[in-house]
Order: C-alpha cells, then structure tokens, then sequence
C-alpha cells in the first residue's frame, strides 16, 4: 500500500476499528432485537392470558347472550397494538373484532387444538399470534385441567411497538458510534501526525543533506522510536562528516607529498640528464683525441718494419675507443632526449637505398660472430627521419648479431599502405618470457649468462625512437630458437604527439 505513514496508520486502524465498530453495532442490534422481541411476547402472553382469565362467564353466556362476548373482545381489540381479536367456543366464534380482522386469517388459529391447556405464541409476518384457553372455575377457584376448557381466546398483536423501539435502538447507536468513530479519526489523526511528522522531517533533513546542505541535522522529537531515529542519523552523519573531513586532510597530505616527490623526481632527472649529458660530452672528446693519435699511429707504423705488436696494441686501443664512444654517443642521445626532446628531420627514402645503407654495416657486424645477414626490402619509399631509422635497424641488427654465432640475422623493410615496417629475426639465444619486457628498459640486460658487453641501451634507444615517431614496438622470443622484433612507423612521417 503506497503513501506515507500517516496515512497507512489511518487507513490499517481505521479499518480495524470500523470492522469492530460494524462487529459490536451488529451483535448489539442482534442481541437487542432478541431480547426486545422475547419481552414484547412475554407481555403479550400475560395481557391475552389476564383476559382469558375474564372471559370464562362470556364464554358461558355466549351462545344465549353474545353481548357479553362482543364487550369482552371489542375492549380487548381497543388496547394498542392488538390487530384483531376473538372468542372461540365449541367450534363457534362467539365474537370477533379489531382493526384488521383478516390477521386472524393470516394467524390461522383454526391450527391449534381446541383442547389444549396451554397458550400458545407465533410470529407470523410481523404479527403475534396469541392462543390462549379459557378455563371455568370451580367453587370460585380457576381450573386448569384440559376438561376444565371452555374455549379459547385467539388475538393478532402488532410487532411494531418492538420493531420502532429495534429501529431506534439502532439509529441511536449508528450515530453514536458515527460520532465515536469520528473522535476516534481525529485522534488518530493527531497520533498518526505525532508519530509522522518527525519522520518526515528526519526525511526532508536527509533531502537537504543529499543536495548539499551539510550542517543540516534532524530534530530529535515525537516517540521514543522516532527521537531513537533522529538521533541515530544525526550521529551517523556527524561520524560521516567527521569521516569525510579526515579524508580530505589525509588527500591533502598525500597530494602535498606527492607533489614533493614529484618535484623532486623531476629535480633528480633533470640533474641526472644534465649530468650525463656534461659526462658524455666531456668524454667524447677525449675519447676523439685518443681515437685520432691512435690512428694516426697505426697508419705511420705501416711504413716501419718490426712493428707488429705495436700495431696489434694500436688496433685494440683503436677499437676499444670506437666501441666506447658508441655507448657515450649513446648515453649523449638519451640524455638529449629526455632534457628537451628528439629533434626529427622528415625526408623521402626508398626502401632500397635504405636497405643498401644498412647492407655494409650490417654485413661488418654480422662478420664479429660469422653469421650471415639476409637483407630484402619493397621497391617503394616511406617519408622518416632517415638517420633515426637507420640508428633503429642498426641497433636491432647489433643486438641480433651480438646474440647469435653462426646463425642467420634477417632484415626485412616493407610497407603496407600507411605503415612503415621493419622486422630483424635471429636464429640466437632467445630471451625467456619473464624478461622479454625488461630488455626495452635503460641499463638492463637478460642476465649474467647473456651479458656481451654494452650498458643495455640498444632496444631503449629503439623505443624512444620509435615512440618519438608514432610508431609502436613488438617482440617475440623462445629460448633456444632466436628472437623477432617488429617495428611499425608512420609511412607517411606522421610524429607522435608525446616525442
């Protein structure tokens, strides 16, 4: 049943009280309407038995003196409710009279025995029908034998004295119980309202919270229950407010340290890159100068007999600075990177010209751990920073060719529509599931067991490449088989917009 509470605690009590209000009215009436009834026939009964007791000289006299009889009948038929009345002896009716002589029809008195010492009462539509003997006397006494009968005394009595007090009896008590009811409405109107009128207020207080108004609180008034509610919700929402205002400073504090860490991890690489920017350039020039006198060096030293070793000494000192510029130049160029972003250079290429690039490099590498190279590329062209694409393939193909021995290191350049793709595959070592992720990271390599020398920047050099032109990045490996890594840039030189 849907409304408010007030109005169930009025429709569920007032049902119940006009069920037991129809309930009493009903058993009262019926009960009343009984007992009205049983007196009005008891009172009959002794009226019609007072005048058989006068009507044995009538009934003696009758059939010579019929006056007597008609006095007798015609006082008895005057008295108030009496429809009709009359005297009855040996078969014959001395007198007959009353308002409605055809009750007596209707009373069918002829029914009852004429002999009987008893008086005999019948309802018949809305009559009393009332027998009663009338008995001689004997030495002034009454007798009451059946041989004592002289006749009989037969009279209709109205019943509606009894049905307009019953009717009264009833209007009486529908307007009291209507009045009673009404009361009983209005008090549990005013009950109902007591009881509701907290709640709905405890709910207009939880409306006015949900739309913002926090310092809204319920009045803790009406029942016990009611005041038990209110304060309830107040507490809860006083430990929500309490809850939420601890919230907010422990937010606080995070934020501000969070920023604090922020800004000083953002400190600490910027004086990382500043650093390792500073170191590489001082050492790449120190690096140059040894490189150069070396070589220099060793081509004076080709005109001088004898001067094997020194040579030999040379070379290694020759090649040694070659590779550790690599890895300075290397460490430079993620240090620019991560201070002010790869600067890129778009250009139109031919795969062909690119793969013809990458032939002699690859070719040299390839020859360190006798592998062969394979090298096939597509007749068209891509637009690409060409000295980034070049480092790209050129550092797949180290890390291929520097993981596998006499295997196979296969370069493939193609394009498929908008997309640039290089793919390097080696018949090496492989690299195991669980650090096939790890490989791509600055200064990390697979593990002691693989490690071939380099500061573990080729493949993370490869992604900041790569990401810095919108490209992405793939790579599958089985330990034992080799190791593919797939590359996919923009043909058309689109750069990414997080270089």
């Amino acid at each position: 049943m849907r409304g408010g509470i007030r109005q169930q605690v009025l429709w569920a009590t007032g049902v119940i009280v006009l069920g037991i209000f129809v309930l009493l009215v009903s058993i009262t009436l019926i009960l009343g309407r009984y007992q009205l009834f049983a007196l009005g026939e008891r009172n009959v009964r002794e009226r019609v038995e007072a005048s058989a007791a006068r009507a044995a000289f009538a009934t003696l006299v009758g059939a010579e003196d019929p006056s007597t009889a008609r006095t007798l009948i015609g006082e008895l038929a005057a008295t108030e409710g009496v429809q009709a009345a009359a005297l009855v002896a040996d078969g014959r009716t001395l007198a007959r009279s009353g308002r409605e002589i055809r009750a007596l029809d209707i009373c069918r008195f002829d029914d009852v025995s004429g002999a009987s010492a008893r008086t005999t009462v019948r309802t018949i539509a809305h009559l009393w029908c009332v027998s009663s003997p009338v008995f001689r006397r004997d030495a002034d006494a009454l007798c009451t034998r059946v041989d004592c009968v002289l006749g009989r005394l037969d009279v209709a009595q109205s019943t509606a004295s009894v049905e307009r007090v019953v009717s009264n009896l009833a209007g009486w008590m529908l307007l009291l119980g209507g009045t009673l009811l009404t009361l009983a409405f209005a008090a549990l109107w005013r009950v109902s309202g007591a009881i509701s009128g907290p709640l709905i207020g405890i709910a207009d207080v939880m409306r006015r919270f949900t739309s913002g108004e926090r310092g809204a609180r319920a009045r803790e008034a009406g029942p016990t229950e009611a005041r038990t509610i209110g304060h309830v919700y107040n507490q809860l929402i006083d430990a929500q407010e309490a809850q939420a205002r601890d919230l907010e400073r422990q937010v606080e504090e995070r934020t501000r340290q969070w920023r604090e860490a922020s800004a000083a991890a953002q400190e600490a690489a910027r004086y990382k890159s500043t650093f390792m920017a500073h170191v590489s350039h001082e050492m790449k020039t120190p690096l140059h100068i040894i490189h150069s006198h070396a070589s220099e060096v060793v081509s004076e030293l080709e005109f001088i007999e004898g001067a094997d070793v020194a040579k030999a000494r040379l070379g290694v000192i020759v090649r040694e600075s070659e590779e550790l510029t690599t890895r300075v130049l290397q460490i430079l160029e993620l240090a620019r990177g991560e201070a002010g972003g790869t600067q890129l250079s778009f250009e139109p290429v031919a795969l062909a010209a690119l793969a013809a690039r990458v032939r002699e490099k690859a070719e040299a590498l390839a020859r360190e751990n006798e592998n062969t190279v394979q090298l096939s590329a597509d007749d068209g062209q891509v637009i690409c920073d060409v000295d980034k694409t070049l480092q790209i393939i050129m550092n797949l193909v180290a890390n291929a060719c520097r993981f596998t021995r006499q295997g196979v290191v296969s370069v493939t350049l193609s394009r498929e529509e908008s997309v640039f793709i290089i793919e390097v595959t080696d018949t090496g070592c492989g690299i195991p599931a669980h650090a096939q992720q790890q490989v791509w990271e600055e200064f990390r390599q697979v593990g002691d067991d693989m490690r071939v020398g380099g500061f573990g920047l080729g493949l993370a050099i490869v992604r900041h490449y790569v990401e810095a032109m919108g490209g992405d990045s793939e790579l599958t490996s089985e330990p034992g088989k080799g190791t593919r890594v797939t590359v996919r840039l923009p043909a058309e030189g689109t750069r990414s917009p997080h270089p």
